[in-house]
């Protein structure tokens, strides 16, 4: 099976495929992550990863002792990053 989507992904969609990094899963039986997000069943979330790295970048650029109105911090320094 792998082969046969390998084939495809990188002949049709121009992609290449790693095979260290690439795996099939049952998706009833386990998670899997897939560019950033985690995937279970009907679940749909952001990776635990990739939130503890998102969550870490918004503290520091939320730190408490700016100076700026909550209203400059999030037009100018949040929004660009959501």
């Amino acid at each position: 099976m792998m082969r046969g989507i390998k084939k495809y992904v990188e002949n049709e969609m121009k992609l290449t495929v790693y095979p260290t990094k690439s795996v099939i899963v049952n998706a009833e039986e386990e998670p899997f992550t897939f560019l950033g997000y985690e995937f279970y069943l009907n679940y749909r979330g952001i990776a635990p990863k990739k939130e503890k790295i998102f969550k870490g970048k918004v503290k520091r650029l939320t730190r408490r002792n700016q100076t700026l109105s909550i209203e400059v911090l999030v037009d100018d320094t949040l929004n660009p990053y959501l």
